[in-house]
């Protein structure tokens, strides 16, 4: 069998139908209302191996430029890593994500669930903290938010004004992309966005240790679903309360998401 890499999924309709229907095969969703929304930008650019015209594993990547402590910062975050059930064993995850390496230029992260940590080491990332913030709201002030749907045309509509303003107070913001916040917040999130009243702001909340899904109609777990993995010389970032710190990593660091499964 010979496979080909194709990196430019997105511009021939019949890949990018197998690779949505991959998607929803291995995690439950696609990118089809994302795309048909005209948020799929050349920023999320998917990189997969494909046999006979059907995508049987990929890796994607997502260009993200950061303003962190007063300075720009490009970084890639490697996602969507899957390989098809059919053919998982064959090493398929492993020579895609080192081609997709080859080819990155930025520094690179991703985010790895429990199943997987011994996996990605293998391409030189390293483990990074990550933490997780919860703070418990009292019940007059949570009766008092009001949920907020995404899909209503003036509260869209605010919602993108809300994303473009500038975040001045943040350690680390990421920059003119509300295609990224817009995938969770019409998909996944779309059922935890809560309008304050008293703040005149948004919030996506959930109950502890829980994120419901609106996508699969379920809720898992999120303080076991995921690790934060790091390549290359990089300034890493550690979450540490409502702000984040930047430490400087040695040579061959890591990177990384989602199980690769093959």
């Amino acid at each position: 069998m010979e496979y080909v890499f194709c990196a430019r999924v997105h511009d021939a309709p019949g890949l990018k139908d197998s690779f949505n229907a991959l998607t929803r095969r291995v995690f439950g969703f696609d990118f089809a209302a994302w795309d048909a929304e005209g948020l799929w930008t050349e920023r999320y650019c998917p990189h997969a191996l494909v046999l006979d015209g059907r995508v049987v594993a990929n890796v994607s990547v997502n260009r993200l430029r950061f303003q962190a402590f007063g300075r720009e910062i490009a970084l890639c975050q490697l996602g969507t890593v899957m390989t098809d059930p059919d053919f998982r064993g064959r090493g398929l995850a492993a020579r895609l994500m080192r081609e997709v390496l080859s080819r990155l230029p930025e520094d690179v992260y991703l985010f790895a669930n429990d199943s997987v940590l011994d996996f990605y080491p293998r391409f030189g990332f390293r483990k990074g903290t990550e933490r997780q913030c919860v703070r418990a709201v009292e019940p007059a002030k949570a009766q008092a938010a009001r949920t907020f749907d995404p899909m209503r045309p003036e509260n869209r509509v605010r919602l993108e004004r809300l994303l473009r303003l500038p975040r001045p107070g943040e350690a680390l913001s990421l920059l003119d992309n509300p295609q990224l916040y817009l995938f969770y917040l019409l998909g996944p999130m779309s059922r935890c966005l809560y309008e304050l009243p008293e703040r005149a702001g948004l919030a996506v909340a959930g109950r502890q240790c829980r994120l419901p899904l609106a996508a699969a109609g379920s809720a898992v777990p999120t303080a076991t679903c995921c690790r934060r993995f790091y390549r290359r010389p990089l300034a890493a970032i550690n979450w540490s309360g409502q702000c984040l710190r930047i430490r400087r990593l040695p040579c061959g660091l890591p990177g990384g998401h989602c199980p690769p499964r093959g």
